[in-house]
């Protein structure tokens, strides 16, 4: 990786600006729109193309440089090459691994690309906010303009899934929160643009009717309120002011929703605590290596007593952590919590403002709530599991990774430059 801005010559920041820009066209157009192929178009050529010549042309061993991004590569692709331990068709061993490649290039596009935001956190910060803001204004338009509003919430791309859309969202909002807390002075644009963007997200949240994102964005919010008067230069005024509007918003949507509370309330735990038991109680073939993450959950030991008890078909245990221990085994598990562990060491240990340390560990935080309900994969194709956990994973990778050491350099030469 990169230890400071002084250390990137001219060529390879133009290269890390295209990487960057091509990186967000991807995670922008992914909520936006209903083609795949536009989004992946900037994934497959942009950003790979910026990394090859990044890792090849101008620095062979660059991901190196960093232990923690290296370790997170290492376990997509050891959860993909496991499968060839197992009775998998290699057809679906092919696919896995293929998931993995693109999975590997966005980590070390996301961790690449956070130090380089880092150098511009109002810039990027007020970009990431306004996205979340768009696509939740966006989406909220089109379901309502369609009718839908006693269904749940939904919309395109990543946004098609009601649960899953609202919490890559949360977390691409977190991540700017993480950058504008490196901002100072913050402005009025700026506190406007967090407020609606927290009002526009909370509504799109609530009405997707997802409990878990719901609850995790509520508590991740508290964390945030106790940043803000902790760290953030912010009169006791003001402060009092934003959490009696959040608590009025907040009774205000409750109030005015309430048949959706209701059809939140009638789903009960949606079968969570039974998958939860189910896949203790009943381990994976191997206690190591897991069934493989390329066989269906479905007709696994676990899979088919959930079957039969609740007579639904469960695709997956609906919680990361059991998913990684199911499919890969417990050794696959264990390195997952190591990279955790690492990241929270290495966001306390750093030199900057507090308010730049809460934040981060608020945004692994939101990440760890959001995997315990729901994530299934550590290896998937372009979709927005990538953004609830791998994204915030290598983006506080990136972002505090630059003030530890001199040794790193993204460029051999001794020619300093900074980003401005």
């Amino acid at each position: 990786m990169v230890s400071s801005s002084d250390n990137l010559n001219p060529f390879n920041k133009r290269v890390i600006y295209w990487l960057s820009i091509a990186l967000i066209a991807f995670i922008a157009l992914s909520f936006m729109t209903p083609w795949k192929a536009l989004p992946r178009l900037f994934l497959f050529v942009g950003v790979t193309l910026s990394l090859v010549i990044l890792l090849f042309y101008n620095y062979k061993d660059l991901i190196k440089k960093d232990k923690l991004v290296s370790a997170a590569c290492s376990i997509v692709l050891y959860v993909a090459l496991s499968n060839f331990l197992h009775n998998i068709e290699l057809k679906e061993v092919l696919q896995s691994l293929r998931w993995s490649a693109t999975t590997i290039i966005f980590i070390i596009a996301v961790a690449l690309s956070s130090f380089y935001w880092a150098t511009r956190p109002r810039i990027f910060s007020r970009l990431f906010i306004s996205i979340v803001l768009i696509v939740s204004i966006l989406t909220m338009v089109i379901h309502f303009w369609q009718g839908y509003y006693s269904a749940r919430m939904s919309g395109v791309g990543f946004m098609g899934h009601p649960i899953l859309g609202p919490s890559a969202l949360m977390c691409l909002w977190a991540a700017g929160l993480v950058l504008m807390s490196k901002v100072k002075p913050l402005s009025v644009f700026d506190y406007c643009l967090v407020s609606f963007s927290f009002l526009s997200l909370f509504s799109l949240t609530f009405m997707s009717q997802s409990r878990g994102p719901l609850i995790s964005l509520i508590i991740y919010t508290i964390i945030m309120l106790f940043v803000m008067v902790l760290h953030l230069d912010l009169r006791k005024r003001s402060f009092v002011k934003i959490v009696a509007s959040v608590v009025f918003f907040l009774v205000v949507i409750f109030g005015m929703l309430s048949p959706l509370v209701d059809n939140m309330l009638e789903r009960g735990t949606s079968y969570r605590l039974d998958i939860f038991q189910a896949t203790i109680e009943n381990p994976p073939e191997s206690f190591f290596f897991g069934t493989g993450s390329a066989a269906s959950f479905e007709d696994s030991p676990a899979g088919k007593v959930l079957r039969e008890e609740t007579n639904v078909r469960i695709e997956h245990p609906h919680n990361l952590f059991l998913s990684v221990y199911y499919s890969s085994g417990i050794f696959a598990l264990l390195c997952l919590f190591s990279i955790i562990i690492t990241l929270i060491a290495r966001i306390i240990n750093n030199s900057e403002s507090n308010a730049f340390i809460s934040s981060g560990l608020a945004l692994l935080f939101l990440a760890i709530m959001l995997n315990t309900t729901d994530g299934s994969k550590i290896v998937a194709p372009p979709s927005a599991d990538w953004m609830f956990f791998w994204f915030p994973f290598a983006f506080l990778c990136g972002v505090f990774y630059s003030g530890h050491d001199g040794g790193a350099r993204l460029s051999p030469t001794n020619q300093r430059d900074s980003i401005q």
